[in-house]
């Protein structure tokens, strides 16, 4: 959307929502005068706390790896589902320098269930 029009960026980003989603964007400030900064500035706000980011919490990941760790990983599927969800929070730390890299991958295994690691060493 980068190269896009301001108008044509207003009328491309409300398909990528559902159909009350985009009966919401569509009444907020910035839609009916194609003005995409406008439109931008309504979003965010209409949304208490986007305008910060995906923020992620220490505890949140902690939760995480707690509720991993005591679940039987049978296959692929269950470690990639892991490392999805996973993923995205423990770098938001590393990103803004709360763990290293390296703490980020013994987290990672902390919370694999010990029958995984034994699996995954083997």
């Amino acid at each position: 959307m980068c190269n896009l029009p301001d108008e044509e960026k207003v009328k491309c980003i409300i398909k990528y929502t559902d159909s009350k989603m985009k009966s919401f964007w569509k009444s907020l400030g910035g839609f009916k005068e194609k003005d995409w900064g406008a439109l931008k500035e309504s979003i965010l706000n209409a949304y208490p706390g986007a305008k910060k980011g995906e923020a992620h919490t220490h505890n949140e990941l902690k939760t995480l790896m707690k509720c991993f760790s005591t679940k039987y990983i049978s296959s692929e599927t269950d470690l990639v589902k892991y490392y999805q969800l996973f993923r995205p929070v423990a770098q938001a730390h590393v990103k803004n320098k709360r763990i290293s890299e390296g703490e980020c991958d013994r987290l990672f295994w902390k919370g694999l269930p010990k029958a995984a690691h034994k699996t995954i060493v083997q």
